[in-house]
């Protein structure tokens, strides 16, 4: 925990918990590319005051045709993408 706070890194939240918006701050998501973990992000994206900005990194590739086929309906329908 000590090597997280010399990089800055002030909080660890889960994606699955309810977070109360942090405007001041900077966050990274650490996701599996799966179905929920993606629309808790997407929900996220939407709400612009959430954070300062957001930077996404998927543990696992994009293997999953299903996964791709999300990705780019999410993007013709979301402003946010």
């Amino acid at each position: 925990m000590s090597e997280l706070l010399k990089e800055k890194i002030m909080i660890i939240e889960d994606l699955n918990k309810k977070r109360r918006p942090m405007p001041e701050f900077d966050a990274i998501y650490f996701i599996t590319p799966t179905r929920m973990s993606l629309n808790l992000v997407v929900d996220d994206f939407v709400e612009e005051d959430q954070y300062k900005s957001k930077r996404v990194f998927v543990w696992d590739s994009l293997k999953t045709l299903w996964l791709w086929n999300w990705l780019f309906e999410i993007k013709e329908d979301s402003p946010v993408w």
